[in-house]
């Protein structure tokens, strides 16, 4: 998430940037249903290894301000990610269905605590004008932890015959993950850039990144201590609040705006873990994985393309609060439909 402040400093337009964001989106789309013969082959461990190592290349590749190398390093960014992805199919394969949300909720705050470390250094650096150097020693970073995957066993080499062709009950899923993906980056692809046009410094939209992380943080431990009934009881009510918060981040008083968004953080973690947990229990039930997870990513990257060109697009013409509003709206239908599918599986 540093790289958009970094390109538009640089001199890009808001519509380029989200250009780039979009070739990584439509590249992993093209992708993501032949990584899943990759995986069959080499196993989803190792696929994960391979690619945190591609992604740390892509990385180390934006340390170099030129546009081709740019479009370049989204390119193979996009390979890494859908081989990434397998991680869910490690985490079905390796843990109980009532171990997963504990599981999803320390995974996530790992997730997250690296994204922190990452945008403090960022708000450093941009406090002394040298942003782009953070790329090359992050790069290296990465590339040594790509080893810690190891650590799981090679699920998928061990059950052998992973489905190819998923089964009709996945469809409306893929249709809730294009719709995720949709909102996601509608409302926070660029969100960035709707700070600094609200007059912030790059190192003040930094600092609140680092407080939004914290916040999500935080969300996360306290889930961890939330019994799973209690918080899909509450699964409605959670989805109406997150999406009023979303809407609210549209008003241009930055301090109002920052306060809606860091509320929405703690709605949306809660709900972000109830959705993994959910749908990891669907794909295991149907014994789909490898599949499950390689094509409902491929959908909510289609649905992120359409995002984040939207949102590049409003905010090039000038209506800077309708991607929010948008977003919002979008949020709750797919959040209301999704639990009555979940429940019609009884899965709820």
């Amino acid at each position: 998430m540093i790289f958009p402040i970094y390109a538009y400093q640089l001199g890009y337009s808001p519509l380029l940037i989200s250009s780039l964001f979009s070739t990584f989106l439509f590249l992993t789309i093209i992708l993501y249903y032949p990584s899943v013969f990759i995986v069959k082959r080499i196993n989803a461990r190792n696929a994960v290894v391979l690619g945190t190592i591609i992604d740390s290349i892509s990385i180390i590749l934006l340390s170099i301000n030129n546009v081709i190398l740019y479009f370049l390093s989204f390119g193979i960014l996009s390979l890494a990610q859908v081989l990434a992805i397998q991680m869910r199919t490690l985490i079905t394969h390796n843990f109980e269905e009532n171990e997963l949300k504990n599981i999803y909720a320390r995974a996530y705050t790992l997730a997250i605590s690296g994204a922190l470390f990452t945008t403090m250094l960022s708000s450093v650096l941009g406090y002394f004008r040298a942003l782009g150097e953070i790329f090359l020693p992050l790069g290296i970073i990465y590339f040594g932890l790509s080893f810690f995957t190891l650590l799981f066993k090679p699920v998928s080499a061990e059950t052998g015959n992973i489905k190819i062709i998923p089964s009709k009950s996945l469809l409306p899923i893929f249709i809730f993950a294009f719709f995720s993906g949709f909102v996601t980056y509608i409302v926070l692809g660029l969100l960035q850039i709707w700070y600094l046009k609200l007059g912030l410094s790059a190192t003040f939209v930094s600092i609140v990144y680092l407080l939004m992380y914290l916040v999500n943080i935080i969300s996360n431990s306290i889930v961890e201590k939330i019994k799973e009934e209690s918080l899909i009881k509450n699964y409605i009510i959670l989805s109406i609040i997150s999406a009023i918060l979303l809407s609210l981040i549209s008003i241009r008083y930055y301090v109002i705006s920052i306060l809606m968004l860091l509320s929405s953080q703690v709605t949306n973690a809660i709900m972000t873990i109830i959705n993994s947990v959910l749908f990891t229990k669907f794909i295991k039930r149907l014994n789909e994985a490898e599949v499950g997870s390689a094509l409902t990513d491929m959908f909510t990257r289609a649905g992120a393309i359409v995002g984040i060109m939207s949102q590049g697009y409003f905010f090039t013409v000038g209506f800077l609060a309708l991607p929010f509003i948008i977003g919002a709206s979008i949020s709750l239908i797919d959040r209301i439909i999704r639990y009555e599918y979940y429940r019609k599986y009884k899965i709820i």
